[in-house]
This record gives C-alpha cells, sequence and structure tokens, in this order.
C-alpha cells in the first residue's frame, strides 16, 4: 500500500491518465476502445502489447485458453477452479489497492450491459 503522501504524489503525476484494470472478460478493452473514440483519448491496449510480447516468448505460445490451460492437467475441473480463483484473487487485490488510492471502483456482473458500462466509466471518469 502507498502512504498519504505517495498517493498524492503518484495521483498527481497521473491525473491525465484514464486506467481501467480488473478480472479477465470485464469488458475493460471494449469500453476503452469505445471512450477513447468517443472522446479523442489516446489508446493503450495491453493486450495488444501483451499479444506482441507473447509472440515473442514461447512460454505464453503454448499457454492457451483458460480451459485449454485446464485440460492439460490431472484434473481439469479443479485446475479451472484454481484458475477462477487466481483471478478473483487478482480482483480483489486490485480493488483494495485501487480504494487505498481513493479511485472509483465500479463492480461489473453478468447483467451489465456494454452501454450501461460505458456509462459509469464515464461517470467516473467525468468525461
Amino acid at each position: 500500500m502507498f502512504s498519504t503522501h505517495q498517493s498524492a504524489a503518484l495521483r498527481e503525476r497521473l491525473e491525465h491518465v484514464y486506467w481501467l484494470g480488473g478480472g479477465s472478460g470485464a469488458g475493460k478493452s471494449t469500453v476503452a476502445r469505445r471512450l477513447a473514440a468517443r472522446h479523442g483519448l489516446r489508446l493503450y491496449a495491453t493486450d495488444e502489447a501483451m499479444a506482441d510480447h507473447g509472440r515473442r516468448m514461447a512460454a505464453f505460445a503454448s499457454r492457451g485458453s483458460l480451459r485449454e490451460i485446464a485440460g492439460k492437467t490431472s484434473d481439469p475441473e479443479r485446475a479451472l477452479w484454481n484458475l477462477l480463483e487466481r483471478d478473483r484473487m487478482f480482483t480483489e487485490r486490485l480493488r483494495g489497492e485501487a480504494a487505498g488510492l481513493g479511485l472509483s471502483v465500479i463492480e461489473v456482473d453478468v447483467t451489465m450491459t456494454e452501454d450501461d458500462l460505458a456509462g459509469q466509466v464515464t461517470l467516473a471518469f467525468g468525461l
């Protein structure tokens, strides 16, 4: 966690940056593309950067999707549960760090449409 002074300094240095984070499949890339186009923002798509990085790294290329990864184990159901649990723990940690920095957190669930999510993010960013 950051101290109050560190949080303020970091917030000031990055006040021109809008950042979307969270677990897999939450709609981050979709909303980011939509808002960048609508508001003339520059988009840094980490999915694309990671894909390029992955092409240069044999381990990333061989892993596959979560189901493919789980299917390579002796207990695919347990492996998939473990991978999903890892994503849940990552999301919880991210939520805690965001709260510690005083950042907005939007809970995304399966009932939320892309339009709903884009609207909430627009409001959170003050666009």
